[in-house]
């Protein structure tokens, strides 16, 4: 059984370009923006020791939050359970080109929850 570990995290921002300034100068974390047509997104690399990396993003909505994102072997069966169990699917299963693919769901206390699912055959 996979250990369904947090991998990723997102961090919503009104100014997401402010906002990695405030980390970089804060926290230390290498910040670099990345190309994505249409999408501003800019990866945050935390350190070397233990811990996991993420991402800043402009908000979505006004109660766009931190998301974090939990590995899993297949996003479509988890989607499901996580339905089965009062879970409310945000975003559905989507392609992130040569690496995987997410959805977010609202747990049934309204928290957002990223699911992950790396490309096996992109490696």
């Amino acid at each position: 059984m996979a250990e369904h570990r947090v991998v990723h995290f997102e961090i919503a921002g009104d100014d997401p370009a402010r906002l990695t300034k405030f980390y970089a100068d804060f926290l230390n974390w290498k910040i670099e923006k990345v190309p994505s047509p249409g999408f501003e997104y800019w990866v945050c690399k935390t350190g070397t020791g233990p811990g996991i990396d993420g991402g800043i993003m402009k908000r979505m909505h006004p109660q766009h939050t931190i998301t974090n994102y939990i590995d899993v072997e297949n996003v479509d069966a988890m989607v499901t359970k996580a339905q089965s169990l009062g879970a409310t699917l945000m975003k559905p299963k989507s392609p992130v080109t040569n690496m995987g693919w997410f959805a977010i769901l609202q747990d049934p206390q309204g928290n957002p929850l990223g699911l992950w699912q790396t490309d096996k055959s992109a490696k």
